[in-house]
């Protein structure tokens, strides 16, 4: 709940944010530059993230994930600056944690790994600061991610076990995730020259990778226009 309340209030001030920028342009001599048509761009992605599990005694579980994208935005007005952004990108999720077993007096490994696709559809607006080259893009919108694999390999002194949170043999048919899901976020870069940017964003998912879990993230990127 609290992610969601700091969410709504980032959403909020992205859009008091774009309504000053409007009028800051409609009463100036018009120093601020629309970048034309779009442009696209490649970027490098780290998100720390958290499975958030709405189970009673049940701790959510932090993991980091590294992803490299391109998007390409395009212009949705000739008047003011303001853009539509698609594109895709691979990410590769871990994280691993020494575990103790006090009963017998044992001690295992677990490490995780999760491969997915991420489909980000932002709307920007493309505030350029005045006698400046560089601009600053708020955004907010939708992604939607498709997990291409989600496994967990667990090791001690004696045996090693992996398991496939697809496979209902190794977790359950109940417990089996899901392929797809669908969130929101938002967030900012900042444009340097139109030839590089570096940003943050936090997204939530809205449904759920399995029973009572759903993935929130803090995004930094850094990447190249072009």
């Amino acid at each position: 709940m609290k992610n969601l309340k700091f969410l709504m209030a980032l959403v909020m001030a992205l859009f008091c944010l774009n309504a000053s920028a409007q009028f800051t342009s409609s009463g100036s001599s018009s120093k601020e530059r629309v970048s034309g048509s779009g442009w696209n761009s490649f970027y490098l992605q780290f998100n720390p993230s958290t499975f958030n599990i709405d189970i009673k005694h049940a701790d959510n579980q932090n993991f980091n994930g590294l992803l490299l994208g391109y998007s390409k935005a395009f212009s949705l007005s000739s008047s003011i600056p303001l853009f539509l952004e698609v594109g895709g990108g691979l990410e590769y999720s871990f994280f691993s944690e020494d575990y103790e077993d006090d009963y017998y007096y044992d001690e295992y490994k677990s490490k995780f790994s999760m491969l997915s696709i991420k489909v980000p559809v932002n709307v920007i607006y493309n505030f350029e600061i005045p006698n400046s080259t560089v601009a600053i893009a708020p955004y907010a919108g939708l992604r939607f991610r498709g997990i291409l694999l989600a496994k967990e390999k667990y090791e001690d002194d004696y045996d090693d076990e992996t398991i496939d949170y697809f496979d209902k043999d190794d977790v359950g048919k109940d417990n089996v995730w899901k392929r797809f899901q669908v969130g929101i976020q938002t967030g900012a870069n900042i444009k340097f020259n139109n030839k590089f940017f570096v940003g943050v964003g936090y997204g939530l998912d809205l449904s759920e990778v399995c029973d009572k879990t759903k993935i929130s993230e803090v995004s930094i990127s850094a990447g190249l226009i072009f």
